[in-house]
């Protein structure tokens, strides 16, 4: 891999995706075994495997960001739910009758 003028060559042929480098810790490591487990079609290639595991990780992180979200929904709803009495069912009415009138 060559590195040249902000461009990324790979056998001289260049790319224009960035290219991340990442270090293998402890937890890195035993993912590749995992992934083997995982996705035995892809058993073997080193390359398609990580992609599978940063694909899996970019959607957990996907789904955790979303668990906050639709706890703030539902607590929204539920607040929602409790003005459905404030108010009797014809409101609107009694104060369109109370109210300034203009012609």
């Amino acid at each position: 891999m060559l590195h040249h003028l902000n461009k990324c060559c790979t056998f001289l042929k260049t790319t224009d995706g960035l290219r991340h480098v990442f270090t293998e810790t402890d937890d890195l490591i035993i993912a590749p075994d995992a992934a083997d487990t995982l996705w035995p079609h892809d058993k073997g290639e080193p390359a398609e495997l990580r992609t599978l595991v940063i694909k899996h990780g970019a959607r957990v992180v996907e789904d955790d960001f979303q668990v906050p979200r639709n706890e703030r929904l539902a607590a929204i709803s539920h607040l929602v739910a409790d003005l459905d009495n404030v108010w009797p069912s014809d409101w609107t009415v009694e104060r369109n009758k109370s109210g300034p009138h203009t012609s």
